[in-house]
């Protein structure tokens, strides 16, 4: 008294005669159907109990309850009462289409909120790549500007060096180094012209 029957109890005290012999083949059929799913379900959770993969054991213990498996095996069709268990099959058939009602709203649900996840990632790693893009080209800018300010700024010394040159020849004032080297490489010519007219004076 007051313990809950289970789903066979049930299917054998609305299926079988006097006699305990199942009244049509169709009721033996059904409990030996609803057997052999649960002792399957059951080996596939063993052997992955039985694996390294903790995470996938975790998963495949997940096994249905006895409403589910019922449910899978014998009623092939939605809003239909679960077969062989008599007007407790009508209650139970309306309770399976809610349970798996609210499961598929809780999956979409996740879906959505995963889907929006991903999207929202994709414009941060946008925007990232935008502000990368931007710096890029602001250093590259920035290097141009550089390189132009030197070739400016060596075309400036160049200039100087000669005005100096110059006024160093002018007033007889002995050069330095730096003015030999420019002496030689850009007043060479000058330089081999008054030997030669010193030689044929």
């Amino acid at each position: 008294m007051g313990v809950k029957p289970s789903l066979e109890e049930v299917h054998a005290k609305c299926h079988t005669k006097k006699d305990k012999s199942w009244i049509d083949e169709r009721s033996e059929k059904v409990i030996d159907e609803f057997k052999k799913r649960k002792i399957e379900l059951s080996q596939v959770a063993l052997s992955l109990d039985n694996e390294e993969d903790v995470e996938a054991s975790k998963e495949g213990l997940d096994i249905p309850d006895d409403y589910t498996i019922w449910n899978e095996v014998v009623t092939k069709e939605k809003n239909k009462a679960v077969f062989g268990l008599g007007s407790f099959g009508l209650d139970l058939s309306s309770k399976l289409d809610s349970r798996n009602c609210l499961k598929t709203s809780k999956d979409n649900l996740n879906i959505e909120q995963e889907l929006h996840m991903w999207k929202e990632k994709a414009k941060e790693q946008e925007m990232i790549n935008e502000e990368e893009n931007v710096k890029l080209n602001d250093a590259d800018h920035k290097l141009k500007d550089q390189g132009c300010q030197l070739k400016a700024q060596q075309k400036r010394t160049g200039s100087t060096e000669k005005t100096l040159h110059a006024l160093y020849k002018k007033l007889n004032f002995p050069l330095s180094s730096t003015m030999f080297v420019l002496a030689d490489d850009e007043l060479g010519t000058c330089s081999s012209d008054d030997e030669d007219d010193n030689m044929s004076d």
